[in-house]
């Protein structure tokens, strides 16, 4: 039935958009359906209040489409303090509660968002139990040990007074400083732009008792991730000038990510990867890009690496991958001499593993590369195209699944591939026995088994 509902959606969402009302019907049916032309065609027609109230209804959506509308209407006078009469709750509240990753850093990167730690009796933090959405609040300015008013000594209090009201040369006078309210200055003022938080910074590294640019805090989120993320190039550089050890660049926050991860701008990757490769040898540092997919790390060190075997290794690893965005990393890695048809230890190619879990993007791409072979086996005696018929049966009844490897099987056949007999005959039992005696009919005719996979999908709809 849940199939058979979204099929019905999918059906009726061609409305006539000329048919509505009016432009705030227009605009929030645009909205709610991501689509960005018209949502660009009535932005200006809509009130402050409609596009409050657009944000407010696509906030806790989870498609990635529905991020770059949220940033749209922030961009168009949306405002992230938006509070919701009838549930009396602001939209970055919504947002961490139910909204996903990608859709709570577009609310908190919104330079209008007043900083509020608290929902009721909690903090926002423990509004969820994402890890990487946690860490987005820490790095953010919003945890909770460091936002709260804390009792400080008269020097602490005074000291953090001065930094507030950008009076550092009086801050530097002030004698007796703990060494909590240092790490708090810090982590505060590295979020900062200006040359005089800056100097304060490097005034505060610097000194014997200072804080350390390893400093970390609750979800294991560092100093230097937040300047990653938020900070300047010029504080994140301050910071990395300090770093003699690779484990500060190499630590991972509980959601996962590094430095590198958190840097938002390629000016800060690249100050991080140069980092990177002063500490570490280009070998090490290379493996690196490759499985952090760090498309710079790559072009920075590839030209070291003497060897094609490592270079095909790599390919190999990348074209498993099911980011789309190691495609890159795999155009580079071919252009500098990997394999296009090395096999692992397995026997398995580049053009396998992308088949089995890659992303689409991948298999048509090293399916574009001169000299690949789609029909090489590996000790299984299995090729790219008999494992995607193989996937398929294996996905059973998820239809998206389904439809992804028909879309590898589409590729893979224009590419030439042939399934092996061996392989055709292994699907059809399966398919036999995972599905209804009357799909069978469908399965007799071996010669064009794609289309039978075609029509098979189509009888799991209506069955769904």
């Amino acid at each position: 039935m849940k199939l058979l509902l979204l099929f019905s959606l999918l059906v009726f969402s061609g409305v006539n958009y000329a048919q509505a009302p009016g432009a705030n019907e227009s605009f929030l049916k645009a909205v709610n359906e991501a689509d960005s032309e018209k949502v660009e065609k009535y932005i200006d027609q809509v009130s402050s209040e409609v596009k409050n109230k657009a944000l407010w209804n696509i906030v806790d959506k989870k498609e990635p489409e529905y991020v770059k509308i949220a940033n749209f209407l922030l961009g168009n006078a949306a405002d992230p303090n938006y509070v919701d009469p009838t549930l009396d709750m602001r939209i970055l509240v919504k947002a961490v509660k139910d909204g996903s990753a990608d859709m709570l850093k577009t609310i908190l990167k919104s330079p209008k968002l007043k900083l509020n730690i608290t929902y009721g009796q909690k903090t926002l933090i423990e509004l969820t139990a994402d890890k990487e959405k946690n860490s987005l609040l820490i790095v953010y300015g919003y945890d909770p040990r460091i936002a709260e008013t804390v009792a400080m000594t008269i020097n602490d209090a005074t000291f953090i007074g001065y930094i507030k009201g950008e009076q550092f040369e009086e801050a530097k006078e002030v004698q007796n400083v703990s060494h909590k309210a240092k790490n708090k200055a810090l982590w505060d003022i590295v979020a900062k732009k200006g040359k005089g938080y800056l100097d304060f910074a490097k005034f505060l590294i610097e000194l014997k008792d200072g804080p350390s640019v390893n400093l970390r805090e609750v979800n294991n989120v560092t100093l230097l991730m937040r300047a990653a993320a938020v900070g300047t190039p010029e504080m994140l550089n301050l910071l990395l000038e300090k770093v003699n050890n690779i484990t500060y660049l190499e630590q991972k926050d509980k959601s996962g990510k590094t430095v590198l991860d958190w840097a938002e701008t390629k000016e800060k990757k690249d100050l991080i990867e140069r980092k990177i490769i002063d500490l570490k040898n280009p070998q090490e540092a290379f493996q690196r890009g490759i499985r952090g997919g760090h498309i710079g790390l790559v072009e920075k060190t590839i030209d070291r690496i003497i060897s094609e075997k490592t270079k095909s290794d790599a390919l190999l690893y990348v074209a498993a991958q099911p980011d789309p965005k190691f495609v890159d990393i795999a155009e580079i890695l071919i252009d500098k001499g990997a394999e296009i048809n090395a096999q692992d230890q397995n026997g398995n190619t580049p053009l396998i593993l992308a088949t089995l879990n890659g992303s689409l993007s991948m298999l048509e791409y090293l399916l574009s590369v001169r000299g690949g072979n789609p029909n090489l086996t590996n000790q299984s005696r299995m090729n790219p195209l008999d494992y995607a018929y193989e996937s398929f049966s294996k996905e059973r009844y998820l239809i998206k699944r389904k439809k992804l490897f028909l879309e590898k099987m589409e590729a893979l056949r224009s590419a030439g591939a042939n399934p092996s007999k061996i392989a055709l005959e292994k699907i059809e039992k399966i398919l036999k026995g995972d599905l209804p005696q009357d799909f069978a009919p469908l399965l007799k005719n071996l010669n064009d088994l794609q289309k039978s996979l075609e029509q098979l999908i189509n009888q799991l709809q209506k069955v769904a």
